[in-house]
């Protein structure tokens, strides 16, 4: 399951929406608070919207891809790493991975929305009804990046065997609790 993230994730790349534009992930690294671009298509990238004057459509927003998908990856991540405490030790790498992956997602929103609902626990029918979609508090979203990096720090190797590579490591993990 772990290492369908990195597929997931890759695929954002490729994703077809939003009138052609880049890959939703970087689209934020475009502008700048020095330089924005004010005409075309690209100005809606300034404004998080679409670049159709008539469209209101909340699915159609530039940013709904990246926001879809970083959350679909946050209940996934959920899974991994509720079920993965239930096995024990034998599941200490894919929840370490997990781990990173779900403080990655909550940083790249972070960084681009910072209103946020917070989850940690996988969505069954049983306890759908019970979801809380408030917005979290700052503290709370950094509490929960800092507290995944460390398992993703504690569980992850410091190298990647080579029939793994491209796959998270320990210094990816360090990196990224820098960054947050």
């Amino acid at each position: 399951m772990v290492v369908a993230l990195y597929r997931y994730e890759r695929a954002l790349v490729t994703a077809g929406n939003a009138n052609g534009f880049l890959a939703a992930h970087l689209w934020g690294e475009r502008l700048t608070d020095l330089a924005l671009f004010t005409t075309g298509d690209d100005a809606a990238l300034c404004r998080y919207t679409d670049p159709s004057p008539t469209n209101n459509n909340i699915n159609t927003l530039c940013y709904n891809t990246l926001w879809s998908r970083r959350y679909y990856m946050i209940g996934r991540t959920n899974e991994i790493i509720y079920y993965g405490a239930k096995l024990g030790d034998a599941a200490t790498y894919p929840v370490a991975e997990a781990s990173f992956w779900r403080a990655y997602c909550y940083y790249g929103l972070y960084s681009r929305f910072s209103r946020l609902y917070l989850s940690t626990r996988p969505v069954t029918r049983d306890n759908i009804g019970d979801m809380n979609f408030v917005p979290a508090h700052r503290d709370s979203v950094f509490s929960l990046m800092y507290s995944d990096l460390d398992r993703a720090i504690r569980g992850l190797p410091l190298t990647v065997e080579k029939k793994n590579t491209g796959r998270i490591g320990r210094a990816a993990a360090r990196h990224m609790n820098t960054l947050s």
